[in-house]
Order: structure tokens, then C-alpha cells, then sequence
């Protein structure tokens, strides 16, 4: 447990310098957590209190339309998920956040950061340096829907070599992109076609 902490612990300090007292006093607070396939971190409805550091493993962010199940992004190893807006309004989150493999995350009751902010500049830059993070990769997604196709936009996670490729079931990755899982299939298996046919060639 102690060196799950000392991850944590490193994260934070590539974002700011954290005294050892200041630190001390976050790692009594902070829970490892373990999470099976298809579990939740927290549902649509709750009032999640945590923010989590995912360790290992991988989560998809997703939202209920009539019955649908919209993806709207991932998160693995390296990253914090959490439902911000919830926890700052303390109003029920309209997000679920699933695990998708076994997954263990470190985790941080809310309410602690908003604390921690007070006690300590070095919370400060860290949370700003967090949202900052979260929202460049959100502009970025917004950006690559706008720009490409369902097809481009697979190729640029190819071609960024991102995990989704090889780790996300098909159905939910063809979700996140907004097209039908059959439509993905045909699109891998064009471009198995065409790689096979270029090393054939070769």
C-alpha cells in the first residue's frame, strides 16, 4: 500500500513541490480501491465523493439516452476520473463511470482537495494543474470530432498508438466515435485488407 501511496505521491510532485508534512498529511486520507469488470465506480444519480487516480486498469465514461448507452471517453493508467461538476455543486452526477478491466485506483474524498486547497499553495497549482490537463484533453477531443471522420478519427487513435485500440471492446470504442459497431468492424477489417495487401507486395 505504502508504495501505491508513494505513486500518488510522485504525480503531485511532478506538478508542484509538496512540503513532507503537507504530504503527510494528504496520505492518511488517501484509499486504495479495487474495482471488477463491469463494476462502477459511481452510477448516474450518486453523489460521487471521490476522485480517483487509476493505477491500473481502464474505465469508459458513459451516459444513458433512452435506453442507449452514449460512451463519451476513457480513462487508464495515470489518470484521475472523478465527476467535477458533482463535487463542486454537490448535485447528483449525470455520468457513470464503469471498469472495463480489473481495475485499482487511489482515491480522494472531495472534500479533502477543497481543504487542502486552504492549507497549503502547493494544493493549489496541483489542482489547477489537474483541471488544466483535463481540459487540454478535452478541447483536443472536441477538436478531432469536428475535424475528422469516424474513420479518421480511428486512424489518428492509431496512429497516436493510444490503448483504446486494442483494449476497448468494439462496441463501446464504435460509441465513443458515434458509429455503429458493424460500421467499425468493416473499417478494420478494409485496412487488414489493405495492410496485408501491402505486405504482399513488399
Amino acid at each position: 500500500m505504502a508504495a501505491n501511496h508513494e505513486v500518488l505521491r510522485a504525480v503531485f510532485e511532478s506538478l508542484a513541490t509538496i512540503p513532507e508534512a503537507e504530504w503527510a498529511f494528504a496520505a492518511r486520507h488517501v484509499r486504495e480501491m479495487r474495482f471488477g469488470r463491469r463494476a462502477h465506480l459511481f452510477r448516474e444519480g450518486d453523489v460521487p465523493g471521490l476522485v480517483h487516480f487509476i493505477v491500473k486498469g481502464l474505465v469508459r465514461n458513459y451516459q444513458n439516452d433512452d435506453g442507449r448507452e452514449l460512451v463519451h471517453g476513457f480513462d487508464y493508467e495515470g489518470r484521475f476520473t472523478a465527476a467535477y461538476e458533482s463535487l463542486i455543486t454537490g448535485q447528483p452526477t449525470h455520468l457513470n463511470v464503469q471498469a472495463i478491466e480489473e481495475t485499482r485506483t487511489l482515491a480522494l474524498p472531495g472534500q479533502l482537495l477543497l481543504e487542502l486547497y486552504d492549507r497549503h499553495p502547493c494544493w493549489d497549482r496541483v489542482g489547477r494543474k489537474i483541471l488544466e490537463d483535463a481540459s487540454v484533453r478535452r478541447h483536443d477531443k472536441e477538436m478531432r470530432f469536428k475535424r475528422y471522420t469516424p474513420g479518421e478519427h480511428y486512424n489518428l487513435l492509431k496512429a497516436r498508438r493510444s490503448p483504446l485500440i486494442d483494449r476497448v471492446p468494439l462496441r463501446y470504442l464504435a460509441s465513443f466515435l458515434g458509429i455503429a459497431p458493424e460500421t467499425l468492424s468493416r473499417i478494420r477489417t478494409r485496412q487488414r485488407d489493405a495492410a496485408t495487401q501491402l505486405s504482399a507486395q513488399s
